[in-house]
């Protein structure tokens, strides 16, 4: 265990984040990182794209949709509450401490508006 300000604000062994790599679900890598003792975070980019899916945008949705535990048929906010409740059951033994990666620009808006949602 490492003490600085970091692991003291966010609850974590050691003072590393681990990035969400989107478009990719990056679910199983913030899963462990959690478990080790980091902050790991996990990618909620590709979802904000639903609209117009080409071939490797349903190829990423259901990358998701696998990750998740869920099915095809659920919207996207499904999905995600899904995939946030499969994180925090699979890190509550060592704390339940995990993020999601948002971006916030104007483009990304209702996506980020879901996620936190979602989440809480």
């Amino acid at each position: 265990m490492i003490k600085t300000r970091l692991t003291e604000l966010l609850g974590t062994k050691y003072p590393i984040i681990q990035a969400g790599m989107g478009p990719f679900p990056c679910t199983d890598l913030c899963i462990a990182a959690s478990n080790a003792g980091c902050l790991g975070l996990m990618s909620t980019a590709a979802l904000a794209t639903m609209e117009g899916m080409d071939t490797k945008k349903l190829s990423y949705y259901k990358d998701f949709v696998n990750a998740a535990h869920a099915d095809m048929d659920d919207d996207r906010k499904t999905v995600m509450k899904k995939m946030f409740k499969r994180v925090f059951e699979e890190t509550k033994e060592t704390g339940g401490i995990f993020g999601a990666n948002v971006m916030v620009s104007t483009e990304m808006l209702e996506n980020a508006k879901d996620v936190v949602s979602a989440m809480i």
